[in-house]
């Protein structure tokens, strides 16, 4: 089977791109024929590895100059010239926000697209109706988790709502000892990944002999070094981001998820796989999934930094606690095995090329 991805930029190092490589790179891996194409990105190397089998073209640099009306019809134009060449049997279209693009550039095409946002974020009035378009278009629509589905089955009338989660990436990862006094923060440094809230919350905690450990790069980066230099926060060590990740989760011993919104968090399945415990705001659908509360992690009110800050510190002061929450976590991450969500990504697109 032929099957494109197409996704924003493959070089980024954020949590669709990760989940994208994975899925490709394993569908290849069974024999598939497997292209990705990327929006952005030409002249750049993808941050995750991707299999060499998979072939990867790009409609322009890392940066796209041309104006934004340009830009779009130009991106049909070289959409529909490179689908026409490959001639895929399915199209996964990897986000359902630019829909005034892939809608036109794939039409005729057999087409399963995935919503990787959270279906409560990016609401204004465009993303609604590029959602709309996009459920209307498509085969069907791969959701993060049941009440995404839902609501593109009640709200925007998608022929097809499925939920397939994001697979577990790490390979029999060693877990965490659980000794260091380190709680680790992992992502994007952007306003929605919350390390502001994060580090409020950090600058309560009591225990003053453990470490924050923040590993991610992105726009907010200085204003988060600055915001801890002019505060005094400490015991905040910075590192940038990187593709070996293990490391990280393996010198830690709880792991904090302080997002704004979160349609699933990759990097909860790559802590619970090592055995941290997790403290998360009730940030989405995704979250709310992969967390049992009170046995593998613990959720606190959306953006309240003071009971983020006490959760931490109970936590910290309850070895016995910490680690029988570590221990249920990787036990309960299983149910995300990659080879089991590459097989649920197989069968709905091989069901979809035939439909």
């Amino acid at each position: 089977m032929r099957i494109v991805f197409t996704i924003k930029s493959i070089n980024l190092g954020g949590g669709s791109e990760r989940s994208t490589a994975t899925v490709a790179n394993a569908l290849a891996g069974r024999g598939h024929e497997v292209s990705i194409v990327s929006y952005t990105g030409r002249g750049g190397e993808p941050f995750f590895d991707i299999d060499p089998r998979i072939d990867r073209y790009y409609l322009s640099p890392g940066r796209d100059r041309w104006p934004v009306l340009l830009r779009e019809c130009r991106r049909i134009v070289l959409l529909r010239r490179l689908y026409a060449r490959l001639r895929p049997d399915v199209i996964v279209v990897i986000g359902t926000t630019r829909a005034f693009v892939n809608v036109p550039a794939t039409r005729g095409y057999r087409v399963v697209a995935k919503e990787y946002f959270s279906i409560d974020h990016r609401s204004q009035l465009t993303s609604s109706l590029s959602r709309r378009l996009t459920a209307r278009h498509a085969q069907a629509i791969v959701a993060l988790s049941e009440y995404d589905a839902r609501v593109y089955r009640q709200r925007y009338g998608a022929k097809k709502a499925v939920v397939i989660p994001n697979p577990l990436t790490f390979a029999a990862p060693q877990p965490s000892p659980l000794q260091d006094k380190v709680v680790l923060g992992l992502g994007r440094m952007s306003y929605v990944k919350g390390f502001d809230l994060l580090l409020d919350a950090w600058s309560r905690v009591a225990h003053k002999d453990w470490e924050l450990h923040l590993v991610g790069d992105g726009k907010m980066k200085k204003k988060l070094e600055r915001m801890v230099r002019d505060r005094g926060i400490g015991g905040v060590r910075f590192f940038p981001a990187t593709s070996d990740v293990e490391p990280h989760y393996r010198s830690a011993s709880i792991f904090v998820l302080p997002s704004r919104s979160e349609a699933f968090g990759n990097v909860l399945l790559e802590a619970m796989s090592v055995g941290l415990p997790v403290v998360s705001f009730d940030c989405g659908a995704g979250p709310r999934d992969i967390i049992l509360p009170g046995q593998t992690g613990v959720f606190v009110p959306p953006g309240d930094t003071e009971s983020m800050a006490g959760e931490l510190d109970r936590l910290m002061a309850d070895p016995g606690r910490l680690r029988r929450m570590g221990n249920a976590a990787r036990e309960s991450i299983r149910r995300y095995d990659r080879g089991l969500i590459v097989s649920q990504w197989e069968d709905l697109l091989i069901k979809t090329s035939r439909e």
